[in-house]
């Protein structure tokens, strides 16, 4: 077989993650556990051939880059190991989920529909980050008539222009970077920013630049709550730069969802479940106050506009029918040590 007819098979098997690696047999991640493809081993060479196909080098060891394949949306890391070559490869739905299927809190939706701030969508890899991302500017981009301008690393999901004008460009083939992204993109006007992921200084600054001159902007970030969200944005500078960040960021931010996927009860099926921060008065305060560790008890007491603590999620979720309430129990638990 061919890698392609790989990739084939993990559509058809509706898979999230398919993973080569040379001298092991394929293997697919459904619904968040991994099992086995095939039995016939991957050979390197297959590997060579079909970056080479995609006229693609692994020039320092790891490589990234995205392509579409029967209309879905692939992107691929590449990466050398002490036994040869591996791929990683994320399949992304044909279509982007509606917010109602992915049953996003309304709260976040609220957010998504201001003018002006910072909304980050957080949460470790495999999450669902992108998706979720993708169905608030797919929203935004069928009911509002806006500009919307995409920096991504690489392009994951395709947005066609509807009611609103897209422009998605891809760092390192479109523009050089964030930075240069994001100062390119107000040149144009836009009414919405979208930032791949902040993980850089150079990246947040330009978030927040934005964000201060007018704009939506809407980002991801890999951290599992909202506070560490906030700690990991404030720790990337160096310490006589974090009083004016921390200024900054309880000024620009809107909001973070920080969000966690669990099995459902259907065959490949899973549940977000998310932590909704609303940045109010009281949590500006802790900001700006370096008392990050209290924003929990704000949450816990914000359900009045829409937040809450991921235990308040996970609780509600083993609650509804929706899940497996004893899976999402002891995953729960053993990922609280």
């Amino acid at each position: 077989m061919q890698i392609t007819d790989w990739i084939s098979l993990a559509i058809v098997n509706e898979a999230s993650d398919l993973h080569l690696v040379e001298g092991q047999p394929p293997r697919v991640r459904i619904q968040g556990k991994m099992e086995l493809l095939a039995e016939e081993q991957v050979e390197g060479k297959m590997i060579w051939s079909f970056l080479a196909a995609h006229k693609k080098v692994i020039r320092d060891r790891e490589l990234d880059f995205a392509f579409q394949f029967d209309e879905i949306r692939l992107r691929v890391h590449a990466y050398r190991l002490q036994t040869g070559v591996g791929l990683a490869i994320r399949l992304f739905p044909r279509d982007i989920p509606s917010p109602e299927e992915l049953r996003l809190p309304e709260a976040l939706l609220s957010l998504s529909q201001k003018k002006q701030g910072i909304l980050l969508v957080t949460g470790p890899t495999g999450s669902g980050k992108s998706t979720t991302l993708a169905a608030l500017l797919e929203l935004k981009n069928q009911t509002s008539s806006s500009l919307i301008i995409t920096l991504e690393d690489p392009i994951e999901y395709t947005h066609r222009s509807q009611q609103s004008l897209v422009i998605q460009r891809q760092i390192g083939l479109d523009t050089d970077s964030y930075q240069s992204g994001v100062q390119a993109a107000l040149r144009q006007d836009p009414d919405v920013l979208m930032i791949g992921e902040l993980r850089e200084p150079e990246a947040v600054r330009a978030a927040l630049y934005a964000a201060e001159a007018g704009r939506l902007v809407m980002a991801t970030m890999h951290a599992a709550r909202a506070a560490q969200a906030i700690q990991r944005i404030i720790h990337q500078f160096p310490a006589e730069e974090q009083t004016l960040i921390r200024t900054q960021l309880s000024m620009s931010l809107l909001g973070i969802a920080a969000q966690r996927l669990f099995p459902g009860n259907g065959y490949n099926n899973q549940i977000a479940a998310f932590e909704v921060l609303v940045n109010t008065r009281a949590v500006q305060h802790l900001i700006r106050a370096e008392q990050i560790h209290q924003i929990d008890s704000i949450m816990q007491a914000g359900q009045q506009v829409g937040m809450q603590t991921m235990d308040m999620a996970v609780q509600a979720l083993m609650k509804s029918k929706e899940v497996e309430r004893a899976a999402v129990k002891e995953e729960w638990l053993l990922s609280h040590g």
